[in-house]
């Protein structure tokens, strides 16, 4: 609540490293963790903490906070991917623009059967782990 967080997270450590079973240390470290925006961290030690808590007031708050952290990873993965769930990539590479890049589209149109039909993009595209005409900006199928 003072908004201490450096000394907090040092306090939060330092209780797991006395107690590894101390499940409110491990929480209070995962809120922490959430104030200086450390979400995939917060996630493993509130998770932590869930398995360990006995009391059902402790168990909710763990939840409350792991929803809320699991939201801003989906929000920090959906920004990154240019507003495509699912497609945040560690590269930084995005498909949507490549399939809707005009000379790309002319690549894969010479690369059909011969009798120009373009190949189905989001069909391929899906095999990358996205798209599949869920919108986008995906090239839509001819």
């Amino acid at each position: 609540k003072l908004q201490r967080y450096l000394e907090a997270e040092r306090d939060c450590k330092k209780a797991t490293e006395i107690d590894p079973a101390y499940d409110k240390a491990w929480m209070r470290l995962g809120q922490v963790q959430m104030a200086f925006e450390r979400y995939e961290s917060a996630i493993k030690n509130l998770e932590k903490a869930l398995t360990m808590a006995k009391q059902p007031g402790t168990q909710a708050s763990c939840r409350k906070l792991l929803a809320k952290a699991r939201e801003e990873v989906d929000k920090k993965e959906e920004k990154e991917s240019g507003g495509m769930p699912g497609m945040a990539s560690s590269s930084g590479f995005d498909f949507a623009s490549l399939a809707n890049n005009p000379q790309i589209q002319q690549m894969m149109a010479n690369l059909g059967s011969g009798d120009g039909e373009l190949p189905d993009l989001n069909q391929m595209m899906s095999m990358f782990g996205g798209g599949g005409g869920g919108g986008g900006g995906m090239v839509p199928p001819r």
